[in-house]
């Protein structure tokens, strides 16, 4: 994650001046706030489904159509909705435009927001569409770093047991799994990114409402977590004999293209959005330089 937001500043930051710094400071924000965001609200939630609909829940979805209906609900509404929301949540408090943007007071009103009052320098400047972008970026990078450690080293009894081959196994697979698809963060909180800089930096007539700059990301982030735990329920309702070898084939192939759609979906649609075009188009990689003004600006 370090990597592919250090590419995205190299393209697009560094010549935007934007500072390495203030993506630490967002880096830092998105993991530590971002996930206890998380925390305290997905947990009662998740128990909250589970009282209302004992038999069919996140984790248990016999593979009926109201099931799976109420269980790809369930996971947009709770993972999709709350973590896209930790991430992004500090993006639209803390960056302004210009000092003239900033309000005359923050933290409730007890503290001036200007000058050197600011809160512990609680708002920042974003004076170009890429400080909004990468700001964005870092804080989903920041999640998804302390999403994998917990994932890694406190979701897995693994951890007990590190002289256990089996084990260390366990948890290397885990790792590598973890390393394969949680860069998505960044991908649906960069597409945040992207909506709230048309919303600061484009005329008032095509600013997009904040449902269109916030849906997409929680609707396929939902979608990406329902796809995983649908696949790994199509077998047990196999063998319950709520479907057939034949409806079981059929659906491990409707989940595993949601899969598909939901998590390289995701990032071609990132990659197109900041730049990146085919050899016929002109060729150019994703997070072109001057890519903002040349999709929305010239428009």
């Amino acid at each position: 994650s370090v990597a592919v937001l250090f590419f995205a500043w190299w393209r697009v930051g560094k010549q935007n001046d934007v500072q390495l710094g203030l993506l630490a400071v967002f880096f830092l924000i998105g993991g530590l706030l971002g996930v206890l965001f998380s925390l305290v609200l997905e947990l009662p939630e998740e128990l909250s489904w589970l009282q209302l609909s004992p038999a069919c829940n996140m984790m248990r979805i016999p593979m009926t159509t109201y099931c799976n209906s109420f269980a790809a609900a369930t996971w947009i509404l709770t993972p999709g909705l709350v973590e896209e929301t930790g991430k992004a949540v500090w993006l639209f408090f803390r960056l302004r435009r210009s000092t003239q943007d900033l309000p005359g007071s923050c933290c409730f009103g007890c503290f001036p927001a200007r000058r050197n009052f600011d809160c512990g320098c609680w708002y920042k400047l974003a004076s170009t569409p890429y400080h909004v972008f990468l700001c964005a970026l870092a804080s989903g990078a920041g999640f998804e770093s302390l999403e994998n450690i917990k994932y890694v080293f406190f979701n897995s009894s693994a951890i007990s047991h590190l002289k256990d081959p089996d084990a260390r196994s366990t948890l290397l697979t885990i790792a590598v799994a973890r390393s394969a698809t949680s860069s998505l963060h960044m991908v649906w909180t960069g597409l945040i990114g992207l909506g709230l800089a048309r919303r600061l930096f484009l005329p008032e007539a095509q600013q997009p409402s904040l449902p269109i700059v916030i849906l997409p990301s929680i609707i396929l982030h939902g979608l990406f977590d329902y796809a995983i735990a649908a696949l790994s329920q199509v077998e047990a309702s196999e063998q319950s004999g709520v479907i057939d070898k034949e409806e079981e084939g059929g659906l491990i192939a409707f989940f595993f293209s949601l899969f598909l759609l939901a998590s390289l979906g995701s990032c071609c649609f990132l990659c197109v959005l900041t730049g990146l075009r085919s050899r016929c188009s002109g060729g150019s990689c994703c997070c072109a330089p001057g890519f903002f003004e040349k999709r929305y600006k010239e428009t």
